[in-house]
């Protein structure tokens, strides 16, 4: 008999080996590997989050957790909402009663914190989320309505072109220290105004993520500066093995000739390479990226993928109209597209601010918070 029940510490280890069971479908197929407390990623945006799992019996055949994050919405200091992990086993009585559980459940949370606002980013491929939320195949009156606020692609840098130009030399790149903080959040907070989605990443809250964040620190930043001495851009890479991999389960054939010819270049030094199947990638996230102009992200990606050690792929979430994080034509890329979606009730009107617009500033959310 299915019963949905709030999860606690005690239930890491068997939320642990169900997400490393469930097998998420897509040019890569993936799992997810936690190596310390199932918990510890999503500590690393909030203290406020809540896991329900979908139990029959003894066996866990649901889940999914809902992220609360003090942020601004529409210019408002407020607390929203993120909808993530979201994982249903192929066991026929869950695929189909999953929502009858977890929806109700979804709403009682979000109105004990009295959370107007709920976000969610959803791959944009044929996947079992896609397929079941986004574009359901019988109307559910209970359902949330998912509308799609921005389109974005994940970025990922395999490689540099040996022909490709270098930075130009007015830019001056070099690493954060502990006197550059200030001036950085100044700078960050500036750039974030005007977007419609956004976390104010204070002295504080850098403060904060230097101390839980493993192996990130000030010195994680690049930092960009023109002769004036006046920051031009920032950018902090930081690879979040510790809390969260991402664990090859097969390719695709697209894919895996990709990743041959990967192993080629990545011989001569042109490109990373993609590790075999049932081993992790090494992703290295582009974070606190914010910069005056193309030229600007372009030197400091220059400069973090100059660090970058073999097999380490740096990633980067790009939103559909930032042209100035657009990734450079010198670099080899890949791509793959996601949705970044407001939850509403189905019987809730949208807001005008929440609409899509391609030509406002991006929400401030980058994928490493998947």
């Amino acid at each position: 008999m299915l019963q949905l029940i709030e999860a606690n510490e005690s239930h890491s280890e068997m939320l642990k080996k169900f997400f490393a069971d469930q097998v998420v479908n897509g040019h890569v197929d993936y799992s997810i590997r936690r190596p310390n407390s199932f918990f510890d990623h999503y500590r690393l945006i909030s203290k406020d989050f809540t896991t329900a799992l979908l139990m029959d019996g003894d066996h866990l055949v649901g889940a999914a957790s809902i992220l609360f994050i003090k942020g601004y919405v529409n210019r408002q200091e407020q607390l929203f909402g993120y909808l993530c992990d979201l994982r249903i086993s192929q066991q026929r009585t869950a695929i189909q009663h999953w929502s009858e559980y977890f929806i109700p459940y979804y709403y009682k949370k979000i109105a004990e914190k009295n959370c107007k606002y709920v976000f969610t980013c959803i791959e944009q491929f044929e996947n079992q989320a896609y397929n079941a939320l986004i574009r359901p195949r019988r109307v559910k009156r209970n359902m949330p309505t998912y509308y799609l606020m921005r389109k974005l692609n994940l970025a990922f840098f395999l490689g540099r072109w040996p022909w490709s130009p270098n930075p130009i030399p007015a830019i001056r790149i070099s690493h954060g220290w502990g006197s550059d903080l200030d001036e950085l959040c100044d700078y960050m907070m500036q750039k974030k105004v005007g977007s419609r989605v956004f976390i104010n990443a204070d002295k504080d809250l850098l403060m904060e993520r230097f101390e839980k964040w493993p192996d990130f620190s000030i010195s994680n930043f690049l930092i960009a500066r023109n002769y004036k001495d006046e920051i031009i851009g920032c950018m902090a890479p930081w690879n979040n093995r510790q809390d969260q991999q991402y664990i090859v389960r097969g390719y695709r054939p697209e894919a895996d000739l990709l990743k041959q010819s990967l192993g080629v270049t990545s011989l001569l030094r042109i490109s990373q390479y993609l590790p075999e199947i049932g081993s992790p990638f090494e992703f290295k996230y582009i974070s606190h990226c914010a910069v005056d102009n193309p030229e600007v992200f372009f030197s400091l990606l220059c400069q973090a993928y100059s660090e970058t050690q073999r097999g380490e792929i740096l990633v980067h979430t790009n939103y559909f109209g930032d042209f100035q994080t657009r990734p450079p034509l010198s670099f080899i890329t890949t791509k793959i597209p996601f949705g970044f979606y407001s939850v509403f009730p189905p019987d809730e009107e949208i807001p005008a601010f929440l609409k899509p617009n391609p030509f406002a500033p991006a929400p401030d959310f980058n994928l490493l918070h998947l």
